[in-house]
């Protein structure tokens, strides 16, 4: 029984789907409500924003933003227990840390947020597996009915559960090459389609219809997306679909569809962080009222809302996002409303979790005292990202002394790591060429102090990212060699070219191009090889290279055509369709 269950999730695809069975089929489990249940969100990647010509960098998380097995296993997890209420998209995101480090915390671990396969083993071991196996599926259970229950009480919804819809009819494709000589938005969209009816694991169809309904909402095809989410059968993805739904529209600018679809979510935490989407993207457009009318509709939501950590996570992500957009008066006063909500905790670790994502996010936009007063009776290890984001703060502002003296501060080294490329990009930018070079030199001594292979990379990325803000293009490939992960390494080369070629060094951009498509062939998957190509493909749309663009996108294409897992291929093949109109620009 136990290979016959493991065997399931090998058949699709070059690689596992779910790597935590490797662990819990070993102890004889049924393990399928741990590993598929469909509760997650499997998120297409948003365009990569325009860098600032300052800079000339991608956002440090960029490289953070890469699928991994056991992250999703983890996030699976936790998300069954309570603990986490993001994306189920196997990416290590602050929202998944901060789970993490919940789980920790309650089972006396060691708290440093990090996926590990021995947490993952605490997670799924035979002392504590039947146990969880029990809780899982009654969880399961009272989620699917409650969020049945919610959708069918509202008229606006009700249309949305228990349709038993046939499967869609979409014009014939004869075959994929047919669709690669003529790409087009219905072509591919098509080929979603068909793919993805195919899909006979309802959760796995589930999860490549979130795709493909996210890319209609971002061509501005609403009615085809609410047709689709009829499809979903696990009611709690419908609920996250028409979140999803409202922030792809906001995304493309049609706010007052994007408003109406929000009133219509009814679990307050999802209604919440559209309305965060919606609030950002004004922000983005210049419409500094309406920002504010949508940021006062997350806030009432806020109060229907039973989990802080997620209401402060939503708060603070569209605080930082406000201020990094001229928003600053509005960015600040969310942080302050929020601080005084907090102030009634009972669970002293929820509020210790609370405030550090709450100080954390005044350090981001620079409300530095605010941070550290909020934390001043907590211990140094409560502090330790704020301290993070100060010190990027102030070497973004040039204040590199300053930042060098809340150095001291940090005693993780991934942390210690990630604020010395912060500095060394400043002390660059300011010519101080022989002090970036020896901070990097320090950067490079605390790598061999990180054990945890996800941590390791990130942080030797890191470095590599200062050396090119350096122009530095030979360490940088020196040092983006030691990376062990496939998709990591590959992305940062492309991320690599793009900042070269816009920090004026067109030679050097030519050779990152030519050591990132090697390195893309080398990964072993065919759906992450697409991925990565058509986040190449984006990165020359932001350079406004068109036929390089174009290029890149039909090597994804004809790459697409590898992937042999119908629920891969349709994801891709609904995130292709969605660049099509980047393309036409």
């Amino acid at each position: 029984m136990n290979s016959k269950v493991c065997s399931i999730f090998n058949s699709n695809e070059d690689r596992p789907i779910q790597t935590c069975l490797k662990g819990l089929c070993a102890f004889g489990l049924v393990v399928g409500i741990l590993c598929t249940s469909s509760v997650g969100a499997i998120e297409i990647e948003q365009v990569v924003a325009r860098t600032q010509r300052t800079n000339g960098l991608v956002p440090d998380d960029a490289t953070r933003r890469q699928w991994s097995p056991l992250v999703q296993d983890i996030q699976t997890i936790l998300r069954q227990l309570n603990l986490y209420d993001g994306p189920n998209n196997g990416v290590l995101d602050i929202t998944t840390e901060r789970a993490i480090q919940a789980y920790q915390r309650g089972h006396k671990l060691d708290v440093d947020g990090l996926p590990t396969t021995e947490l993952l083993r605490d997670m799924s071991g035979p002392g504590r597996a039947g146990t969880l196996k029990s809780k899982l599926e009654t969880a399961r259970k009272t989620q699917i009915a409650a969020a049945r229950l919610a959708l069918q009480a509202n008229p606006g919804t009700r249309d949305l559960v228990d349709a038993n819809l046939a499967p869609r009819e979409h014009e014939s494709i004869s075959n994929h090459l047919s669709c690669e000589h003529k790409p087009t938005q219905s072509c591919l969209l098509s080929m979603a389609v068909q793919t993805a009816t195919g899909i006979a694991r309802l959760d796995y169809r589930d999860w490549a219809n979130r795709d493909i309904i996210q890319t209609l909402a971002s061509l501005g095809r609403f009615d085809e997306a609410r047709n689709t989410i009829k499809q979903i059968s696990d009611p709690r993805l419908t609920i996250v679909s028409l979140r999803e739904t409202a922030v792809a529209l906001a995304h493309g600018g049609q706010f007052t569809t994007a408003e109406q679809v929000t009133t219509l979510i009814p679990d307050p935490a999802n209604k919440a962080r559209a309305y965060a989407a919606i609030a950002a993207e004004y922000a983005k457009s210049s419409q500094p009222a309406l920002a504010k009318a949508a940021a006062a509709a997350m806030q009432r939501e806020f109060r229907l809302t039973q989990d802080k950590l997620a209401v402060v996570d939503i708060a603070a992500s569209l605080s930082v996002a406000l201020a990094r957009r001229g928003a600053a008066t509005l960015s600040k006063s969310i942080l302050l409303d929020l601080q005084t909500s907090l102030t009634t905790l009972p669970n002293d670790n929820d509020k210790r979790a609370v405030l550090g994502m709450l100080a954390t996010a005044y350090a981001k936009i620079g409300s530095l005292s605010e941070a550290e007063s909020i934390l001043k009776p907590y211990e140094i290890s409560a502090k330790q990202p704020m301290y993070l984001a100060t010190v990027e703060y102030l070497a973004k502002r040039g204040e590199v002394e300053r930042a060098i003296a809340t150095l001291k501060q940090l005693r993780q080294p991934r942390h210690y790591v990630a604020a010395m490329h912060h500095i060394a990009k400043a002390q660059a930018k300011l010519a101080n060429t022989s002090g970036a070079h020896a901070t990097l030199k320090r950067a490079m001594n605390a790598v061999t102090d990180i054990e945890r292979p996800f941590a390791l990379n990130i942080a030797l990325t890191q470095i590599a990212e200062a050396w090119i803000y350096m122009a530095n293009f030979a360490n940088a490939q020196k040092t983006l060699r030691k990376v062990g992960d496939h998709v990591l390494k590959a992305r940062s080369l492309w991320n690599f070219a793009a900042n070269a070629k816009e920090l004026g060094f067109a030679e050097q951009a030519e050779a990152l191009k030519r050591s990132a498509s090697k390195a893309t062939k080398e990964i072993p998957s065919a759906f992450d090889r697409t991925a990565t190509l058509l986040h190449a493909t984006q990165l020359e749309i932001i350079s406004q290279q068109g036929a390089a663009a174009r290029q890149m996108f039909q090597r994804a294409l004809r790459e697409a055509g590898a992937i042999r897992g119908a629920w891969w291929r349709a994801r891709i093949y609904a995130r292709l369709a969605a660049t099509i109109p980047s393309l036409e620009r």
